[in-house]
């Protein structure tokens, strides 16, 4: 997943075009087929009024969705605009999420996203989480030449090696919270970073281990290899000297 109004090459080709506001996100599962969606949310809408839904739906639709469909390159082949309506306990209306789901719209101007773009996203995004946010800019193309070792830690699921850091160490009532990379896909991100995006982008993700994985710990494995939660028997992992920071 890539958090696309936020781009900047997104919003010049917006503004270049005259392309009305973007939609949230692109994702891209592991066949490289591409969704767009624009996503809603509402803390004060009482009951599932269909007139109301509609008035958030439509323009979503039309104006965010359907426009970028074909305006990425290679094209999404499906979008959605999604309003989750959260309630509390109390209310006599359960939560809610209504989607929508677009046709395409051919006479949008197609901007050229290379392969590993969504990608390169998606782990910048989590690296940044685990606080590396020059090397996280660097996945992304920003021109940092800097070079240092890194002092991380190293913790193993389910026989496969991770590469976490805390993520929030001030929550003193809780347990520590983790996030993390699968250390195999850390390696591949180092290398993209040095050059090399081919063993990246050919990397099988592990949708299938997701059907009967039973986690040891308390936490999340999603199926790009990465992790959020709680670990136990942290070691200590030196990072190559190559891994720019």
């Amino acid at each position: 997943m890539s958090h696309l109004a936020t781009d900047p090459d997104v919003i010049a080709h917006k503004r270049a075009n005259k392309i009305g506001t973007v939609a949230d996100f692109l994702f891209e599962n592991s066949s490289h087929e591409r969704i767009i969606l624009e996503a809603k949310a509402s803390f004060s809408l009482q009951e599932n009024n269909p007139s109301k839904v509609k008035q958030v739906l439509k323009p979503a639709l039309e104006k965010q969705v359907a426009p970028w469909l074909s305006a990425v390159s290679p094209p999404a082949t499906k979008g959605y605009a999604t309003y989750s309506c959260f309630r509390e306990a109390s209310s006599n209306t359960q939560s809610a999420l209504f989607f929508v789901d677009p046709p395409g719209d051919e006479s949008a101007i197609g901007m050229k996203l290379p392969p590993s773009w969504v990608l390169r996203r998606n782990y910048s995004a989590w690296l940044a989480a685990m606080g590396m946010i020059d090397t996280a800019q660097q996945l992304i193309g920003a021109d940092i030449t800097e070079s240092r070792s890194l002092d991380l830690d190293l913790v193993t699921i389910r026989d496969r090696a991770f590469v976490v850091t805390r993520f929030h160490p001030e929550i003193s009532e809780m347990e520590d919270i983790y996030v993390g990379i699968d250390l195999s896909i850390f390696s591949l991100i180092r290398d993209t970073i040095n050059g090399s995006e081919d063993a990246l982008l050919g990397f099988e993700r592990v949708e299938s281990e997701l059907d009967d994985f039973r986690m040891p710990q308390n936490g999340s494995l999603m199926s790009d290899g990465t992790f959020f939660g709680s670990v136990d028997e942290i070691q200590e992992f030196k990072s190559p000297k190559k891994h720019y920071t």
